[in-house]
């Protein structure tokens, strides 16, 4: 039995430097895609290495389906994806083939993952607490996109995304000087990125994790001193980087003033995706037009909504299983609103996640980019099984 568990941990520490390794390659290979505008080699190395870390979990790993409803719902709209795009795949290039099935299973391999990875019961205590050191590693990849990203002397847009959607991860740490102050940073690359969707996402990280902050320190008088000075210290670095960088806030003020109509043409977008499914057959309506296909068919860009990327990609099946995949993660947040268990962190975590899920990707196209999928839903995936290790909330 030792000698079990013994391999057991060695096996999920490789696993774990395994993912780190791939989140730090995700985070080169996006940022010189969005710079460069083309793929790199560094691309194929994170997709096999990405395949190498499903193959290990589904062989090793020990999760189940039962009393899971948020994996069942991942695995169903995975599975019809597939089932939706198994004529293309099959035409595709060996490289466009992986591109797609990772794509298509990215969903429930970051749950699975993040259950996998996720702090084992024994410690995690009463509270909600726990102690992982393993989980310092995860500043590693945010460090370096944000590294990467200020040394663009001609920032990308786009590239901000892989900064935004990997700092949550850091919050596992459980460290809340590491937290703010990488907060100060990435508030910084989203400043310089201009992007609106990604300024509110962060702004709702930052008011969620004050509530995180004030809820956890209530009931402890030197917790809630500690709190209020962090807040304090990280509210004055907000306001030197502000006013150290008045020409990026300048811009990004105006691209919230300005008087635009449909939101950069986004409304125009959506209305032509729109008329296009509507006028397409009974079959394409059912199972989807195939991969990327509105940036392909229609527009040369995406849709701009994840919604309705779904619904033309991959037909009405998907869309709605891919609504029902959202209600359910909307659903443990109520439960987790109501509890009175201390759930502080965790509401901190569905919360982020669901911002996400129904502001970033419904202003943008993230349900394409396979390893932003990934992202967000292995960091839903290590939150869900603390949840249930801890059972505050029923899952049925």
């Amino acid at each position: 039995m030792e000698k079990q568990a013994s391999k057991n941990k060695i096996t999920s520490f490789l696993l774990f430097v395994g993912v780190i390794v791939l989140l730090s390659t995700i985070s080169v290979a996006s940022m010189r895609y969005y710079y460069f505008e083309q793929s790199s080699g560094i691309s194929s190395y994170a997709m096999l290495l990405f395949l190498i870390i499903a193959f290990i979990c589904l062989l090793f790993g020990k999760v189940s389906l039962k009393n899971n409803p948020i994996l069942v719902s991942a695995t169903i709209f995975s599975a019809i994806t597939l089932l939706s795009l198994f004529g293309e795949i099959v035409q595709e290039s060996m490289i466009n083939k992986v591109h797609i099935i990772i794509s298509a299973l990215s969903m429930p391999t970051g749950l699975i993952i993040g259950e996998i990875l996720s702090p084992d019961s024994s410690s995690i205590n009463g509270n909600g607490d726990f102690s992982d050191k393993r989980y310092a590693l995860f500043i590693i990849p945010v460090v370096l996109s944000i590294v990467v990203y200020s040394s663009m002397d001609i920032k990308a847009p786009d590239s901000v995304f892989i900064i935004l959607l990997l700092f949550p991860l850091v919050f596992f740490f459980r460290n809340r000087v590491f937290d703010l102050t990488l907060f100060v940073f990435v508030g910084l690359s989203c400043l310089q990125s201009y992007k609106r969707s990604v300024i509110i996402v962060y702004g709702l990280m930052v008011i969620l994790y004050l509530i995180y902050l004030r809820t956890r320190s209530r009931k402890n008088m030197s917790r809630g001193l500690t709190s209020f000075f962090l807040a304090l210290a990280f509210s004055l670095a907000v306001v030197y980087v502000i006013k150290d960088n008045s020409a990026a806030t300048d811009h990004a003020i105006e691209r919230f003033t300005e008087d635009e109509t449909g939101g950069s043409g986004r409304q125009g977008m959506y209305e032509q995706v729109w008329e296009m499914y509507k006028s397409s057959s009974i079959g394409d309506k059912v199972f989807g037009h195939g991969f990327d296909a509105v940036k392909d068919q229609v527009f040369g860009i995406s849709a701009h909504n994840d919604l309705l990327e779904v619904l033309y990609d991959y037909g009405l099946l998907a869309a709605i299983a891919y609504c029902f995949l959202v209600i359910r993660i909307i659903i443990v947040f109520i439960k987790l609103l109501k509890t009175r268990s201390n759930v502080q962190f965790e509401r901190l975590m569905i919360g982020v996640v669901l911002a996400f899920i129904l502001v970033l990707s419904m202003l943008n196209c993230i349900i394409t980019s396979p390893f932003f999928v990934f992202l967000i839903y292995f960091e839903l995936g290590l939150t869900i099984s603390i949840i249930k290790k801890r059972e505050v909330v029923a899952f049925r």
